[in-house]
């Protein structure tokens, strides 16, 4: 809406926004926000922690935090002062570097044949127990000057919320402490807040940091030095977070070990004194990690869902018959969401078909015609090809695969 805005109400709204960035006093109204319960999966809705809240803000007030945020983001990339083990909201990073780098780090010592001990945290109610006088001042000891702090110290400052629960609206609390939800600034004032928390940890301890899910990991044969160095760097971030009004979950921080031994290391580590449950899979950044690495888990997961996809699209193609606007509308979205889905299963699945062509080619002896396309490591060759598909062939190809004469969903259930 605010795009199509007439050139002299744009130029009133960036007057506005100038006096605000000068004066350093935002507008009450932005400082209050409307919060939606919105029950959790799998959650039986009869605790407030079995919902989450999602808070509506002011469209004209996030679009002048873009702004800011744009400039503050500058300041910190430019001057280096983000930790480079943080990966959240960063620019040209993802979760995707975070599990590319894990999974580079396990495999690299799996070559080395010793094994991996992992540590996944998780922050309980990160945004809410963040102090804001330590943003505060973490931006002051960056050097920070000027307007932008002060309109910081305005915006974290009056916060209030309401909830609203079909047409009720209860009244205002207000809310002393943590970062504004759905703000745009409250992912960069968060990475600000825990940007110290890895400072501390000892030599030899591999470190990822994504918003609030932090991964720590030794390699390693020897139990016991593998045990003390994981227990100093869990001592030094749970110090740290302690500190810093931070606190880790006990009963969702668990320890993994990665390897292919027969003999799995499980050293006791704990964590405010609470012993740390090992599990032989756990969910990280979206995706299952297995001891082997082998992605089983992950596969079964990924099936599970596209079952349930097609499922769902199956009864109402019968149910809406031959209303073909209608299911446009409904394949659409759905067949786009499991794109990535597809994606990985036909990655997989053109591997399979490579690996059987060449065994093939060798029975019959005609392997030389494969030579340039077997000198490109195959999976790089698969992910390329499957990276190169459109969304629209993506789906197309699997929709026809899948719903086609020749059911493949099976006989892939069997082979990955």
């Amino acid at each position: 809406m605010l795009r199509h805005l007439p050139p002299c109400t744009s130029q009133y709204l960036l007057s506005l926004y100038n006096w605000i960035w000068e004066s350093s006093s935002v507008p009450e109204d932005w400082l209050d926000a409307v919060v939606l319960p919105v029950r959790k999966p799998g959650s039986l809705g009869t605790s407030p922690k079995d919902f989450r809240p999602i808070a509506l803000t002011s469209c004209v007030c996030k679009l002048f935090e873009r702004m800011v945020n744009v400039r503050l983001m500058w300041f910190l990339e430019h001057h280096h002062l983000l930790s480079p083990s943080q990966f959240g909201f960063r620019k040209c990073r993802s979760t995707t570097d975070v599990l590319v780098n894990l999974e580079v780090y396990i495999r690299t010592d799996f070559a080395a044949k010793t094994s991996i001990v992992a540590v996944l945290f998780d922050l309980e109610k990160a945004y809410d127990t963040t102090w804001r006088y330590h943003i505060l001042s973490q931006l002051h000891s960056f050097g920070l000057r000027g307007h932008l702090p002060l309109f910081l110290r305005s915006f974290l400052s009056r916060r209030s919320f309401r909830v609203r629960l079909g047409t009720a609206l209860s009244a205002s609390f207000q809310q002393y402490e943590g970062v504004p939800q759905g703000s745009v600034l409250s992912t960069t004032l968060f990475l600000v807040a825990l940007n110290g928390l890895l400072s501390s940890l000892p030599s030899g301890v591999f470190s990822a940091l994504y918003v609030d899910d932090l991964t720590l990991c030794c390699q390693g044969d020897d139990s016991p030095l593998l045990q003390r160095r994981l227990q100093l760097a869990i001592d030094a971030v749970s110090s740290w977070a302690t500190d810093h009004g931070f606190k880790f979950s006990t009963s969702k921080t668990c320890a993994m070990t990665f390897t292919r031994k027969r003999v799995v290391l499980r050293p006791s580590l704990s964590l405010y004194g609470h012993k740390l449950e090992y599990k032989d899979s756990a969910k990280l950044l979206g995706l299952f990690l297995d001891t082997r690495l082998s992605w089983s888990p992950h596969i079964s997961y990924l099936r599970v869902e596209c079952s349930k996809a097609l499922t769902l699209l199956r009864v109402l193609s019968i149910l809406l018959g031959g209303q073909i606007g209608a299911l446009s509308l409904l394949y659409i979205p759905l067949l786009s969401c499991l794109s990535s889905i597809m994606v990985a299963l036909l990655t997989r699945l053109l591997l399979l078909l490579l690996f059987a062509v060449l065994m093939l080619c060798t029975i019959l002896g005609c392997a030389s015609v494969l030579v340039p396309f077997v000198r490109l490591p195959s999976l790089a060759c698969m992910l390329t090809l499957a990276s190169c598909l459109s969304r629209t062939a993506v789906i197309a190809t699997v929709f026809v695969l899948l719903r086609g004469p020749y059911n493949i969903l099976p006989l892939a259930s069997v082979v990955l």
